[in-house]
């Protein structure tokens, strides 16, 4: 009769206390998921405010294409003779979010994204050969004036012709073939983010 007492007494304990324990572990597991809900929230918070940001910043350089390059781009035919002023970084938020675009969960969209600031870098580098050979070519055209009417006059005019032919394969082997890549990509990512955005509900 004791040993009745005692076993039914200890079994009731170790089943009350398999039940705190099976309460215990039911309410971290609860937790736990709460928690990565939220992870999971804020990342999606991220990852909208990110694609809006980007949105933003091709929607403005599509604009400086359109309103400062592109209509001079269609007037030139054989050479770009103007300069483009390059003391800004065009590409800010991009640069400063690196980390960030990786953890977007739609691998194209990343892709793309990518890809549209590859050509946009390539693109700013032909604006900069082609600042340098203008900045060369004013300089060309002061020393043929300054030394105009001497032997040294045709030296500079055969500087002169040079940076003007590299005007000419600045703009067709440079600035043309990476401008025209970069507006159609442009537009391909701006429908494709808007897309994604979409989905997300936003």
């Amino acid at each position: 009769m004791i040993y009745e007492t005692l076993f039914t007494a200890l079994g009731g304990s170790i089943v009350g206390g398999l039940l705190s324990l099976l309460g215990v572990y039911y309410s971290i597991r609860a937790a736990s998921n709460e928690k990565q809900k939220v992870i999971i929230a804020a990342q999606k918070l991220q990852n909208i405010s990110l694609l809006r940001s980007i949105l933003a910043e091709v929607t403005s350089i599509k604009q400086i294409l359109a309103t400062q390059i592109e209509t001079r781009l269609n007037d030139s035919q054989t050479a770009f003779c103007w300069t483009f002023p390059l003391d800004s970084d065009y590409l800010l938020i991009y640069r400063s979010n690196i980390d960030k675009i990786g953890l977007i969960p739609d691998p194209q969209l990343v892709q793309k994204i990518v890809a549209l600031y590859t050509t946009s870098q390539l693109f700013i580098d032909c604006l900069k050969s082609n600042n340098q050979a203008w900045a060369s070519w004013e300089e060309a055209q002061k020393l043929k004036l300054q030394y105009y009417g001497t032997p040294l006059e045709a030296y500079y005019q055969q500087q002169v012709e040079r940076c003007e032919c590299n005007f000419g394969v600045s703009l067709n082997e440079n600035i043309r073939p990476a401008f025209f890549p970069l507006v159609s990509q442009i537009h391909e990512l701006g429908k494709s983010i808007m897309i994604f955005l979409s989905h997300q509900g936003k």
